[in-house]
């Protein structure tokens, strides 16, 4: 993998779909540990 810190405009396209993923993958992330969280104080054990 290259580290180029500016994007040709033919990587565009990938590249934000790539960090639209990493965006997506960061808030199921969050998502999960709050229910996790919220479970904990409620008592709930599964």
């Amino acid at each position: 993998m290259e580290e180029n810190k500016t994007i040709a405009p033919e990587q565009t396209p990938e590249s934000l779909v790539e960090a639209l993923t990493v965006i997506e993958l960061e808030e199921r992330f969050e998502l999960t540990a709050a229910a996790l969280d919220s479970a904990r104080c409620s008592g709930n054990k599964r």
